[in-house]
């Protein structure tokens, strides 16, 4: 994952045979910014998706969560 200033890109791979269904979330570290959960996306097996989102000011924490 790379984080510059307000700005998340995370890079993801599906190693199972099956479909996997990943989001990005980001933590903003001002206290008025909305932090984001950002929408489910479908990653067929052995195939690979690029994630995005901001903050405002400044992302304070960022990670990729995923369900099978």
């Amino acid at each position: 994952m790379i984080t510059e200033d307000s700005e998340v890109t995370g890079v993801c791979h599906n190693p199972y045979p099956e479909p996997d269904h990943v989001r990005l979330h980001l933590r903003c570290a001002a206290w008025w910014d909305l932090d984001t959960d950002g929408p489910a996306r479908e990653i067929g097996p052995a195939r690979t998706v690029k994630l995005t989102g901001r903050c405002w000011q400044a992302v304070d924490t960022a990670w990729v969560s995923h369900a099978r």
